[in-house]
Formats: C-alpha cells, structure tokens, sequence
C-alpha cells in the first residue's frame, strides 16, 4: 500500500519512469527549506507563487516521482497519520483565513466566500434530491470507508471566487435558462472552473507545505520505523506545486480568450441523456490511445499537455464541454478521437475519464442509493484511485445512467 496525495489530476498517475533516488532524496532539503518560507504566507495565492518561484530558485530536480516504502502499513493506518491528511481534505475545502481579491481581471473588491464553479440552479439542482442534497466524492482515500460526504446544494462546487457585483454581471449571459451553448459562453465558464481548480490547487500547496514543516509526520515515521513516508510527504509537496501551476497557466490562457480577442481553444461537447455526476478539472493527457507516452512525462519543468473540462444543463440535458489548446496537438488528438467514439463506448470512457482526472466530483444521491447497481458503483469508486493507462480499457462497460445522445463541436 502506498500514500497517495489528494491531487487525482497529477499525483496518483503511474509513469513507469523512476527519478534516481540519489535525485529525489536531492531535492528532500531544499523542497523542506521551501515549505518552511511559505507556512507563514495566509494567501494561498501568494504562497503557491511564491513555492513555484523557490522550486526554480532552489533548483528543485526535473522528476516528478514519489519515494515508495517497503513497508508502510502501521503508518497508513496510524490514526494521527489520517489526521494530517484530513487536515489537508479540510484546508482545500475550507475558504482563506483571509479576503482575497475577486477573479475577474482589474476587478478590486473582495471576493465573497462561496461563487459556484458548478451551475448552482441548472447542473447541480438537476443532481439534487427534494430536500436539496447531493453527494460529494472525498478528494483522499483515506477520508472515510465509502468515499462520499453529503452536502447541500448551496456549497457544492464553492470558493472565494468573485465580488457580489461580478457574480451578477460577468456570468449573466451563460446563466440565463437554456443559455446557448456557443463559444462565448462556453468559455467563461471554463474560465470560472478553472478559477475553482486553481483555489483548490493553491489551499493545498499551502496545506501540504505546513504538514511538511511540522514535526508530526516526521515523529509518527520515526515511531513506525518507517522512514519514507515523511519523505514521500515532501515530494507530495513537488506534486502540489507542478498541479498548482498547470492550472494557473490555464487560468491565464482561457482568461485571455474570455477578457481579450484570442481564440486559442478547441472546444467540444458531449450532451447526455442521463448522467449522475457533474464536474470540472485539469485532466492531463500523459498517454494516448495508441499507448504511446508524451516526452514531458515526469517533467517538474515541464507542463504535460491537457484537456479541461465543466459540466452544464441545457433544456433538461446535461453536457460535458472539453476543451484543449489549438497549439496543443497531443490533447487535440485525443479530443478528436473521444468525439468520433460510437456513443456507447464513449459512455463507458466518460466517467473513467471524468473520475479519474478530477479530485472531486458531485453525485446524484437518488442514484446512487436507488438506482446505481453494485457494478455501477465498483466503476465509479474504481474510477477515482484510477490511474490514467487503464482509462483506456473500458473493461466493465457505461454505468447505468450514463448513456450518450451526441457530440459536437465548437468554432469561432
């Protein structure tokens, strides 16, 4: 059994490539010297920038690989061990311990506690049951037995995102009821999830630079006779920072398109009968279909290519809207390969992909205490601690509950 970092879009995926320990055990001090200059920064904006900018200061290696331990059992299951990590859970979720300023560029007001990434009265009420509720997936495995937590609709998908004045201007027109899904649209709400991504990404630099500064991990290895997992907690820190910085980048880049005259995004969407989940994410693309592996896999340096993604309602419908760069061939071919797919297969592709490039995503808890079948939720569950190769054998088939009406793409 090993330790597994929160972040599913980077962190859990299995490269076959393996950094020299002499490497890895290279960057331990200068990645701890980090940690300790950021636990004190309270904007987690401000920190993750400033840990991207140490990483090349300090000359953080190139590889992105995690310490593997022999034996880690009694620590995994040392509860003061699931403590630290559900310390994290919460930091992620939990809003700044102080005002940070509204996304929307040149924008100066604060931004309040909870904007929705997630379309609060279309895809997320459509997902809720009668009194409002729907489940959450836990962004750890070590989170609780059944991977869920329940919650109200009116804090799913919530960050400190934009002022009051921003939440009912900049998002009116893509809000509207049966909003049209076109270019305009669809982008600024990929920009607004990326926002949430990049939040989450930044709280959790910050949460895994304070476990690293502390002694606890370090004492619970040491009692355990376990001396890699204190390490690998650092170089879940590397892994922070790498998924911090794709995410900011597509902030930036999709930011451009919406605010500026760029049109840089190949856009295309996957409208679905029935589907009981909704998300958003930075999913990487390490392997394509034909199971070769892209050259920056395993690059601290190097961002891998990427396809992003958020989930809408339109007249009753749900859809999955992927985006990637124009200039990004690798991610391109991979999109155009996703959209040609018989509707069926697609079906069975989609939640692997979904779950498996996302930390957390929101559920249907009428489906899944009524309709969901026992194969249907192994998929599912099975889907979340995926990592991406096997994502290209849909071995078990769609969900029931999933199923496809067509796909289309979007130009300008």
């Amino acid at each position: 059994m090993k330790m597994i970092p929160p972040t599913l879009d980077y962190g859990n995926i299995e490269f076959n490539i393996r950094a020299d320990r002499k490497d890895l055990l290279r960057d331990l001090k200068p990645l701890m010297g980090l940690s300790n200059e950021i636990e004190d920064i309270l904007d987690p904006y401000k920190a993750a920038n400033e840990a991207a900018r140490l990483a090349r200061k300090y000359k953080i290696g190139k590889h992105l690989a995690e310490l593997q331990a022999d034996v880690q059992d009694r620590t995994l299951e040392d509860k003061r061990f699931l403590g630290l990590e559900q310390k994290i859970v919460i930091s992620v979720e939990k809003p700044a311990p102080v005002d940070l300023p509204c996304c929307t560029p040149d924008c100066r007001r604060s931004a309040v506690k909870n904007s929705h990434a997630l379309q609060k009265n279309g895809i997320l009420a459509a997902l809720a049951d009668e009194n409002g509720r729907i489940l959450q997936t836990k962004i750890t495995p070590f989170s609780s037995s059944d991977g869920m937590k329940e919650l109200g609709v009116r804090y799913a998908s919530v960050f400190p995102g934009y002022c009051q004045d921003c939440e009912q201007s900049v998002f009116r027109r893509a809000e509207i009821q049966n909003a049209e899904i076109n270019m305009e649209n669809v982008t600024l709400l990929l920009w607004r999830a990326l926002c949430f991504i990049r939040y989450r990404r930044a709280q959790e630099v910050k949460a895994r630079a304070m476990v690293v500064s502390k002694p606890e991990m370090y004492n619970i290895s040491k009692e355990n006779e376990d001396t890699f997992t204190a390490a690998a907690s650092v170089f879940h820190l590397k892994n922070s920072i790498y998924s911090y910085k794709m995410s900011d980048r597509w902030v930036n880049s999709v930011g451009d398109q919406v605010w500026g005259s760029k049109s840089e995004l190949a856009i295309a969407s996957i409208e679905f009968e029935e589907l009981p989940f909704a998300g958003c994410g930075v999913i990487p693309i390490p392997i394509g279909f034909d199971r070769r592996t892209h050259f920056n896999i395993g690059k601290f340096h190097s961002i891998l290519p990427s396809l992003i993604f958020t989930t809408m309602l339109r007249e009753g419908h749900p859809h999955i809207i992927f985006a990637c760069r124009r200039a990004d061939y690798w991610s391109q071919g991979f999109l155009k390969i996703l959209m040609t797919m018989d509707r069926h297969l697609l079906a069975a592709y989609i939640p692997q992909i979904i779950l498996g490039g996302s930390d957390t995503i929101y559920l249907s808890k009428r489906y899944w205490a009524h309709e969901a079948t026992e194969r249907d939720r192994c998929i599912l569950m099975h889907s979340q601690a995926m990592k991406f190769p096997q994502m290209v054998f849909p071995f078990w088939g769609a969900p029931d509950g999933v199923s496809v009406l067509r796909t289309f793409g979007l130009t300008k």
